[in-house]
């Protein structure tokens, strides 16, 4: 199965330090996403008709969004490599940043064909 996991971010207000964010003037809605194992680089066949729909869901809100950088491989045993190219290190989401997290969304996990899940935060 697929890794397709997104981030929506709301960023309304100042931007996010040390982030992709900060390389433009913040939108009211991020749209942080990882395409699914095998796509090729951009939002992949998931993500690009999600920001399409969120953007005529909320026209009045300026969205945007950011396809991650990643290798997208099967083999691939750790989304750390993707989070670092958006917040730069290879943790959670910073403190600071979380309260401005509308919501985290996975569409598939690859680890399930090894036994494993995703591990939430409580």
């Amino acid at each position: 199965m697929p890794l397709l996991a997104c981030a929506v971010l709301g960023l309304a207000g100042a931007a996010a330090t040390g982030t992709a964010a900060t390389t433009a003037a913040c939108a009211d809605l991020e749209i942080v996403f990882a395409r699914g194992s095998g796509e090729v680089p951009g939002l992949g066949i998931t993500g690009t008709p999600l920001v399409s729909d969120v953007k005529s869901a909320l026209p009045s809100a300026s969205v945007s969004s950011y396809a991650v950088d990643y290798a997208a491989s099967y083999d691939q045993t750790s989304a750390a490599i993707g989070i670092r190219t958006y917040l730069g290190t290879g943790q959670t989401i910073p403190a600071e940043l979380a309260p401005r997290v509308v919501a985290v969304i996975a569409f598939g996990n690859p680890l399930g064909l090894y036994g494993q899940t995703i591990k939430t935060a409580t």
